[in-house]
């Protein structure tokens, strides 16, 4: 995705906004943003060549990691 491309698109019916681009960090990293109503889908996918990483703010996400169902929740600072 350049930076001459849409911020925001839709994949998998969900609207996915970018926030930082691969090239503005020179491919180390890409931000998205995405917000569900809890009644959208993903389907089941493989990164072969890069990392995904999900933040859960509010709600809950049912997620297959290494073939386990997890539930993730928004992280709690414990001190």
């Amino acid at each position: 995705m350049t930076d001459v491309e849409p911020k925001e698109f839709v994949l998998a019916g969900i609207v996915m906004k970018r926030l930082v681009s691969g090239e503005q960090t020179g491919g180390l990293l890409s931000l998205f943003e995405n917000r569900s109503d809890g009644h959208t889908k993903t389907p089941i996918h493989v990164h072969a060549n890069d990392d995904e990483t999900v933040y859960v703010i509010e709600g809950q996400l049912t997620a297959v990691v290494a073939g386990e169902v997890r539930t993730l929740s928004p992280a709690r600072a414990c001190f």
